[in-house]
């Protein structure tokens, strides 16, 4: 695996071109973010309460409203398990 990129949902504007060995993860409302730009997606993580649209051929893991942890941190945990 090459990078891992984690976008949340905070101010983004400085879009990245992933290579194909790269890993995106767009933390809950961050993959408005993705979508903005054109940016791919290889997971979205959270509770998905700040997304506008839930896409279907995305891989999504999905944690509940209440949780210990952040979204960014589970995404963050996500990418390190993979890594």
């Amino acid at each position: 695996m090459g990078i891992c990129y984690i976008v949340g949902a905070g101010d983004f504007n400085t879009p990245f071109t992933p290579k194909e060995d790269d890993l995106v993860i767009a933390a809950d409302g961050g993959y408005d973010h993705l979508r903005k730009f054109g940016i791919r997606c290889d997971i979205l993580l959270g509770d998905l309460d700040s997304i506008r649209e839930v896409p279907k051929k995305i891989e999504t893991v999905t944690f509940p409203v209440r949780k210990d942890e952040t979204d960014s941190f589970l995404a963050y945990r996500e990418g390190v398990s993979r890594g």
